[in-house]
């Protein structure tokens, strides 16, 4: 990445506490070829440059397939076209922080979190969202605390205390 010209607005807009925009692209899955793929998010990517509204665009990871395009080399293009790092959404899937550096990607890490409540779950099955899987089991012990005089309330913030718990150790052990 041209990482010498380029501004990390994200970094800046955290390190000041500011509110920041992001614009979500997903990354285009690998049966076309990575130029042709990546065309309409360079596009976006040169229409931000000179927007001070938008702080960056942030890359999924195979959100469409397990066989999208690597949005860490979607990522080092769009630098070069809006002169701002991206954010990349890592969905797991055998990547890390690690993988980041050692390609010369260098942002803060943020995880995205799941609030999940019986009703959220509900949502979420019916959306069918590809790579977001409510499982039967799941689903049924949702249904179960939906019972409870909090409506699940209680158990969605103690899985979301897992998951926090669960990032920090990974990425604690990751950037190693």
């Amino acid at each position: 990445m041209s990482g010498a010209s380029s501004r990390n607005r994200v970094r800046e807009a955290l390190a000041s506490g500011r509110f920041l925009i992001s614009v979500e692209c997903a990354s285009p899955t690998a049966g076309a070829p990575f130029e042709a793929a990546i065309r309409p998010i360079l596009g976006l990517a040169r229409a931000i440059r000179n927007d001070p509204r938008i702080d960056a665009l942030a890359l999924t990871d195979r959100t469409r397939s397990d066989h999208d395009h690597d949005p860490i080399a979607i990522g080092h293009r769009v630098v070069d076209a809006c002169g701002r790092a991206p954010i990349v959404h890592l969905a797991g899937k055998d990547r890390g922080p690690a993988d980041l550096s050692e390609r010369g990607y260098h942002t803060p890490l943020v995880a995205g979190l799941l609030f999940l409540t019986p009703s959220n779950g509900r949502r979420i099955r019916q959306a069918d969202l590809p790579g977001v899987i409510i499982t039967d089991d799941l689903a049924q012990k949702l249904d179960e605390e939906a019972r409870a005089p909090d409506g699940g309330q209680a158990a969605a913030y103690r899985r979301l205390a897992f998951q926090i718990v669960g990032v920090r150790q990974w990425a604690t052990r990751a950037c190693r």
